[in-house]
């Protein structure tokens, strides 16, 4: 089964919610995706394990698209590269 992670980062904006549905119905019904929502942007990419909820139609019944911001929530802050062998490449000058 192919698995896809979706996560909000950078600040909220209207019109992330229906994104997020979007991209979620369009990964479950064509490409038979399991789905899942990253919670708190790049923070809850890079937290062990991931902070992660699986996605579901039931997901967006109800008032979630009526509603401003994310239920994902976001943020601007970590680098998700920091740490690793690519930031490392970047930082030596090995990758431009």
């Amino acid at each position: 089964m192919k698995k896809i992670g979706i996560l909000t980062s950078g600040g909220d904006s209207g019109g992330l919610n229906v994104a997020v549905r979007s991209i979620f119905f369009r990964a479950k019904h064509k490409y038979n995706m399991t789905v899942f929502g990253i919670r708190n942007g790049t923070t809850g990419f890079i937290q062990r394990p991931v902070n992660c909820i699986e996605l579901t139609q039931q997901t967006f019944s109800g008032y979630l698209l009526k509603q401003g911001g994310t239920f994902l929530g976001t943020t601007n802050k970590d680098n998700p590269l920091v740490g690793t062998a690519l930031s490392l490449n970047i930082y030596l000058g090995n990758i431009k």
